[in-house]
């Protein structure tokens, strides 16, 4: 099992419970949850729930529904089913105040993005394009809220990978070369392999 085949088995063992009133949003953050294989339960205020929930994401304002002892942590509903969803997950994994989020970049076509908070593995996907990245490394920035943020970025494809410290950098976001020699063994998910490899390198900057 490799280190995305894993992730993806976290997530689906994971409960979330959802509480809110905003039909809207909840339709948002179902299909966001589906797409990521979490498994859900729809809750009303002041619902009994039986089942053991690993977190909650609720409306602020909204009357909690009634838990069992032992239920994890409250989330607030975000606007953004994606930042919510991180959220969530991170709170089921004990993350929810974060030192540091290293974010490893292997660039490409189709750059491999992963997202390591505290040492441990919590997102990974592949941008639609070098152009398109720096808005999905923003939008996981503020969904994780680490105190610090480092981008390592594989020094691979010259022209992809210019273009995207280019725009890492005019974001002010603490940005590193690394050599991604070796990065890229992996015969699945190869690009995002590559990036969880370039976010866990132990070296110097390469210039």
């Amino acid at each position: 099992m490799d280190d995305v085949e894993e992730l993806l088995k976290r997530k689906a063992s994971v409960l979330i419970g959802i509480c809110t009133e905003d039909f809207s949003m909840l339709h948002d953050l179902v299909s966001v949850l589906n797409a990521e294989g979490v498994r859900y339960l729809i809750t009303g205020p002041g619902e009994v729930v039986s089942a053991h929930l690993d977190c909650l994401v609720m409306d602020k304002g909204t009357e909690c529904p009634i838990l069992p002892s032992g239920a994890g942590s409250t989330v607030p509903m975000d606007p953004d089913p994606v930042v919510t969803t991180d959220r969530a997950l991170a709170s089921c994994w004990g993350l929810d105040r974060p030192l540091v989020l290293t974010i490893g970049i292997d660039p490409g076509s189709r750059p491999g993005v992963a997202y390591i908070l505290d040492g441990r593995l919590v997102a990974v996907h592949r941008a639609s394009s070098a152009r398109n990245l720096l808005g999905n490394v923003l939008k996981r920035e503020r969904s994780f809220r680490a105190r610090r943020t480092i981008v390592k970025v594989g020094n691979g494809d010259p022209s992809s990978r210019d273009l995207i410290i280019s725009s890492l950098r005019v974001a002010n976001l603490l940005t590193i070369i690394v050599d991604e020699r070796g990065t890229s063994r992996s015969k699945r998910h190869r690009d995002e392999m590559a990036a969880i490899h370039i976010a866990r390198v132990e070296c110097s900057p390469v210039q």
